[in-house]
């Protein structure tokens, strides 16, 4: 692909579609090799539309087997097709377009509009894949009322379902049946979907606030049926979750899911039929470890969520994607906290949003939650967009308040019902309720990059005063080399020396900067609009230990002294679990440092530097039976990967052999306390069956503390583990294991993992979890195991999930072999891409991002051998416009 055929879109060219889509009737007739599609699309040319408008329908690999305006057979010189578009010019003010094309769903790899998986048809159309089912105004402000027709073969395809509700089905001839749906809602087509085939069925009701009766239908491939309740489970919570806090109930009669093998995204909110990627679907305890129980439960609150803030409130174009997903994904945290521990859910958030979205803001794909411009609209899915747009609207949340806030989205949702509206108008309905201003904090939505604050707190004994300065900046980015200042609340306690939250009532600034205090007194929300303000106390003779951003209170960087005394203190007396959370982060990453600034490695160097972690450790042992979960995920060590973000530049060699060293020595010299925890957890795992949060919070700690005892590789630990993975058959903690085994004694590994294999050979999400662990084995031996493994019978280069557990594991999760130091990591994941660009370029998009961090990297030699492999994918003849734009935005 040259620079020619590349379109960058700018949000600032937005202009209305011409003409009003009053009605769609689709008519879909399958055959075995191809599908006709027909469409009767009814239009009329809005007041203000110039006479002359020419009707503009967007249109990919179709094949055009008729066109008709008002009845009459149009001529092929009536017409004409240029650049994806079909053109036709002198239509009158009002009119019926009758459009019939052939499609070929068997041969559509890209796994957008309508295609066949596993003898199944599907569709996926958001942003942009109705366009590859028929010629149609492809845009999501474009909102009708659909009707759809579907005939197949009656053995072959005994379900057909599309969007609303079912209003006609029966027989025809040569053992066909149809299905007629009509959905009574405004969508836009990228909420289109129709799926048919041959499944297992789970069905319940639900009986809505105002006494609705809802049918609830779970499809999924036949045999899989015992996976679903936990599905059906968590999809009657999030119904009646969404009732409870935002007053919201669903609008049709019927609300379906369908599990899909082969999808390039997680789930899609399609109205009243939702397309769900299987791992997000089937779960059980054989099958599925507690990380995938709490993935099922979170997206299918999430895709439930979207039926008002997503579908019955849209997005007017796609640069406002995240007044749906930012908006959706708050409601989906908030729903997963309230169903298990809001303290974990919120450092889980906090832990995603540092892995992928801060980098993301510090590279080359830098971009606001609403992008100002962008080549592929499939590349925009991003963290930017989801997570921080979800951060940016639990800011709004914070500054208006919950019980305002909550008021502000059903106003939002009032006001817009049934329309395609902006972010403007999301902070709009905001300001409406709260008659705040909130002109400053827009600011989020316009400007890329991570704020950091810099902050430095003093005490002069003399008057009395403690004081504390808070310095705003924000480096740089693509197209915006200068930041204005952002509004940012920022949550503050002060704790005493006997470990008390100080009362702030006599806090006081020397500008105008807006406090907010909370109900007790001893929190405040400093809502900051400089780059510089000044705070102060006066009466304070004892400096006290701030507790700066508590609960996360906005997606920022700290630049602050960290003092050891400090952290400890605020580790035995802080009671936001954020605070301590990320204090002990903060203990870790003071080792590492010191072990980097080090002049000698050996074995008592190591063991004294790391004796801050380990103290830290024995407190959290301690405390175990207070709260399991949150202390065993204190006692978690962070990977390589989320440790290697906490650096610019990064010193990959250096941690490379750091890393290894420090888990060793805190391994070794906790061994005691470390095996009086695993006969505690094993205890607790004995008990009775209670609830499956309970049962949870102890496999965590179990699992922790084995990790913990194997980063000595020991064969003790080796024995111990092996004896564990022979007793236990949960998933969670089986799979777990075999990790341990095969990352720390990878030459024991092998008849465990086909084990691992032969027992669950059949289950393909188990196989994906085979397929991972094999891919994030750090040792060298993993490359040619990788080789391997994508010969193997169970690898297939068409099934994303496969594509992301083994390929994507690997560039994403195997720092040691992805930085290789010959290069071979960075060779092999530019052939994936390469390849996987015919076929699939949405997942080889995904799978080039892998590179955006290379100039991040400490070692040239490695930065060169990267830039040669992505100067090798643009070189590539036929290149996706996905892939060009990842890979040119690297190398600008």
């Amino acid at each position: 692909m040259t620079k020619t055929n590349i379109q960058e879109k700018f949000r600032k060219d937005y202009s209305p579609y011409p003409f009003d889509l009053n009605s769609v009737d689709l008519h879909f007739d399958f055959a075995p090799k191809e599908c006709l599609v027909t469409s009767k699309l009814k239009f009329t040319k809005k007041v203000e539309t110039d006479a002359n408008q020419d009707l503009i329908l967007d249109g990919e690999d179709l094949e055009l087997v008729s066109l008709a305006l008002g009845g009459v057979k149009l001529s092929r010189s009536s017409y004409h097709e240029k650049d994806n578009q079909l053109i036709i010019p002198d239509v009158p003010d009002n009119f019926t377009l009758t459009i019939i094309v052939k499609i070929k769903p068997h041969k559509n790899t890209t796994l957008n509009g309508l295609y066949l998986s596993n003898h199944k048809y599907c569709t996926q159309c958001e942003a942009e894949g109705f366009r590859r089912i028929t010629y149609y105004p492809d845009r999501p402000d474009v909102l009708s009322c659909f009707s759809t027709y579907i005939e197949a073969d009656k053995k072959a395809f005994p379900y057909l379902l599309s969007n609303g509700e079912l209003v006609e089905q029966g027989d025809l001839d040569n053992d066909r049946h149809f299905a007629k749906w009509s959905d009574p809602h405004l969508k836009p087509s990228y909420l289109f979907a129709l799926v048919a085939g041959d499944f297992d069925l789970l069905s319940d009701k639900f009986v809505t606030a105002s006494g609705n009766d809802v049918a609830l239908e779970i499809y999924v491939d036949r045999g899989k049926l015992d996976q679903c309740d936990f599905a059906m489970q968590s999809l009657i919570e999030s119904m009646r979750w969404d009732e409870q806090t935002y007053g919201l109930e669903y609008d049709l009669n019927r609300y379906m899911i369908v599990a899909i093998g082969d999808f390039n995204m997680g789930t899609m909110e399609n109205k009243g039929l939702n397309v769900f990627n299987t791992a997000y679907v089937l779960a059980n305890d054989k099958t599925a470890t507690d990380s995938d129980f709490q993935g099922v439960e979170a997206v299918i609150g999430h895709e439930y969520f979207h039926n008002w803030t997503g579908n019955r409130v849209t997005c007017r174009d796609w640069f406002q994607l995240s007044l749906k997903e930012g908006l959706t994904v708050f409601r989906e945290q908030q729903f997963s906290g309230d169903m298990n521990s809001i303290a974990i859910q919120r450092i889980d958030d906090v832990k995603t949003l540092r892995a992928f979205q801060f980098p993301e803001d510090a590279g080359p794909m830098s971009h606001p939650i609403r992008p100002d411009s962008y080549i592929e609209m499939n590349n925009f899915y991003t963290h930017t967009v989801y997570i921080k747009g979800a951060e940016v609207i639990r800011m709004i949340e914070t500054i208006l308040g919950p019980d305002k806030f909550n008021e502000g989205v059903r106003h939002y949702l009032k006001k817009h019902d049934g329309q395609a509206v902006t972010c403007e108008d999301f902070v709009v309905a905001m300001e409406e309720v709260s008659n705040k201003d909130l002109t400053q904090f827009r600011h989020w939505y316009e400007q890329a990059g991570t704020p950091e604050l810099n902050i430095k707190h003093s005490l002069d004994s003399e008057r009395g005063r403690w004081q504390i300065e808070i310095e705003q900046s924000c480096a740089p980015t693509p197209g915006q080399p200068n930041k204005t200042a952002f509004y940012i609340p920022l949550k503050l306690a002060l704790i005493d020396e006997q470990g008390q939250a100080l009362p702030l009532h006599g806090l006081q600034s020397n500008d105008d900067v807006q406090l907010e205090l909370s109900e007790s007194g001893t929190e405040v929300v400093v809502m900051l609009s400089d780059q510089r303000h000044v705070i102060y106390m006066d009466n304070v003779h004892v400096a006290p230990v701030p507790s700066i951003l508590r609960g996360f209170s906005a997606p920022v960087n700290l630049s602050y002294p960290f003092y050891l005394d400090e952290c400890l203190h605020l580790l035995a007396h802080d009671d936001d679990p954020y605070v301590c959370w990320q204090t002990n982060q903060q203990i870790i990453k003071s080792v590492v440092d010191a072990l980097l600034s080090a002049s000698e490695r050996d074995e008592q160097t190591v063991q004294k530097l790391v004796q801050p972690l380990v103290e830290s450790r024995r407190v959290f042992l301690a405390k175990l039976k207070e709260d399991p979960a949150f202390y065993a995920l204190q006692l978690e060590l962070p990977s390589l990967s989320y440790l290697m973000e906490s650096y610019r530049p990064i010193p990959i060699a250096e941690l490379l052999e750091i890393w290894p060293m420090v888990q060793s020595a805190v391994a070794i010299a906790l061994e005691p306390e470390l095996m009086d925890a695993l006969d505690l957890a094993q205890e607790q795992l004995k008990q009775e069956p209670s609830e499956r949060q309970v049962q949870s919070s102890w496999r965590r700690v179990f699992n922790t503390v084995c990790q913990t005892l194997a980063y000595s590789k020991t064969m003790a630990a080796l024995q111990q583990i092996c004896d564990f993975y022979a007793r236990y058959d949960n998933m969670t903690i089986r799979q777990r294991l075999l990790c341990i085994i095969s990352h720390y004694y990878p030459e024991h590994a092998r008849n465990y993992l086909d084990d691992f294999y032969d027992a669950w050979q059949d289950e393909e999400l188990v196989v994906d979890k085979w397929f991972s662990i094999q891919a994030t084995q750090g040792d060298d031996s993993c490359y040619e195991q990788i080789l391997e493994l994508l010969e193997h019978p169970d690898f297939q280069m068409t099934n994303p999930n496969k594509v992301r557990s083994l390929i994507g594991s690997f560039a994403r999760a195997n720092p040691a072999q992805f930085h290789h130091h010959s290069g071979r990591g960075y060779s092999f994941i530019a052939k994936q891409v390469i390849r996987l660009n015919k076929t699939n370029p949405q997942l080889a998009a995904r799978l080039c991002g892998a590179f955006n961090g290379w100039r991040s990297l400490d070692c040239k030699e490695r930065q060169k051998l990267i830039k040669s492999q992505l100067e090798i994918i643009l070189a590539t003849e036929n290149l996706s416009a996905d892939v060009f734009e990842i890979a040119n935005k690297a190398l600008q």
